[in-house]
């Protein structure tokens, strides 16, 4: 999921930290690529209007941190709360 397609369906980079719960900075720390794991929360938050593509995360970011993969242990888990 790109960063500038979030921001222009939600409105500003606030609108997309609130619906998130996280900060301003951290939105405005991401790359062009947003985090898989951020990517997941905004397709379920917006129940699709948002899609996750996972063709995008195959072999990107998981080698600088792989607790970012959809396949690590604490992500597991909050997708299935």
């Amino acid at each position: 999921m790109k960063k500038i397609h979030v921001i222009q369906q939600l409105g500003s980079v606030g609108q997309v930290a609130d619906l998130l719960g996280i900060s301003h900075s951290a939105v405005s720390q991401w790359g062009e690529l947003i985090p898989e794991k951020q990517a997941l929360r905004l397709h379920m938050l917006t129940h699709g209007k948002l899609s996750y593509d996972p063709a995008l995360y195959r072999h990107s970011q998981y080698m600088s941190d792989p607790t970012q993969s959809p396949q690590h242990p604490s992500v597991r888990i909050w997708m299935l709360n």
